[in-house]
């Protein structure tokens, strides 16, 4: 499993985009194989390089992150993104958009002292998501030809509430509910 993550990073900002390069070429496990500077470039590049992750901008001029986003989940499904932003309210709608429509995770830019501190916390960020991505291609290689097992529902009990939503029995007392959702969550809680 010694392959890299091939990595495009897109970013208006030719700063940025040099410190995701600065970021990409840290890891180990990891290579840019390109840039571009606005969603409609990625796309001529993704067809051309085939990236197994995209590191994209959320605003962009043009053609913006959700919708760059958006054509590469139709257009090439086993590409990862992880979407990259500044942090204010309009950005927060779209990164939570972005999650739905299937990006792995976003990066809020990171606000430190100093562009050493600002790759050190990128570069941990990433780190996980490298090794995710190598896992899967190492899994999905491995499993070439190869049929998934079938997967057996455990069957629960379930009654209708009064207002006929599905209830799963409890015999406890609770007085706080909560669901953590993780990638792919927003989508699977929206249903």
């Amino acid at each position: 499993m010694n392959d890299k993550v091939k990595i495009l990073v897109v970013d208006d900002s030719i700063t940025y985009r040099q410190i995701l390069l600065t970021v990409t070429d840290t890891i180990t496990d990891a290579e840019c194989i390109g840039t571009a500077a606005s969603g409609q470039i990625a796309l001529r590049i993704i067809a051309a390089l085939q990236p197994d992750l995209v590191l994209l901008d959320v605003v962009m001029p043009d053609m913006d992150g959700v919708e760059t986003l958006q054509r590469i989940k139709q257009d090439y499904p086993t590409v990862e993104a992880i979407m990259i932003s500044g942090f204010n309210m309009d950005n927060a709608k779209q990164t939570v958009r972005s999650l739905q429509i299937g990006a792995l995770d976003f990066i809020a830019k990171p606000i430190a002292s100093n562009a050493e501190q600002s790759i050190n916390e990128l570069v941990n960020y990433l780190q996980p998501f490298i090794h995710l991505i190598q896992t899967k291609k190492y899994a999905s290689l491995s499993r070439a030809g190869i049929a998934p097992r079938p997967i057996h529902p455990i069957a629960i009990p379930i009654k209708e509430t009064q207002k006929g939503l599905p209830s799963v029995p409890y015999k406890g007392k609770d007085d706080l509910c909560v669901i953590g959702i993780s990638t792919g969550g927003p989508k699977a809680l929206d249903q």
